[in-house]
């Protein structure tokens, strides 16, 4: 099992930075993702991409640890209300 880090470009996107990372990731052919906050698009793309999706966060290390020992939930469905990554300003 290989584990990389994809850095997150579109995280201070706003409207569409889910979708945006759901496209960078998909372009690294992976087989899961986990993170912390999925919104209802980017976890429709990761899905549609055939990733699962995994909720975790904290050290990376233990959470790649908890990862391998099967500790981390798998999302059916995303864990964020739609709009929540949209800037207010």
């Amino acid at each position: 099992m290989d584990f990389h880090t994809v850095p997150n470009l579109g995280e201070r996107a706003g409207k569409g930075a889910g979708v945006q990372a759901s496209q960078i990731v998909s372009n690294e052919e992976v087989d899961a993702v986990i993170g912390n906050n999925f919104g209802p698009n980017a976890f429709s793309a990761l899905k549609y991409a055939g990733m699962k999706i995994y909720n975790g966060s904290g050290v990376i290390s233990d959470v790649i640890t908890q990862f391998k020992n099967a500790e981390l939930p798998e999302l059916s469905e995303s864990n964020v209300p739609k709009g929540s990554g949209q800037s207010s300003g």
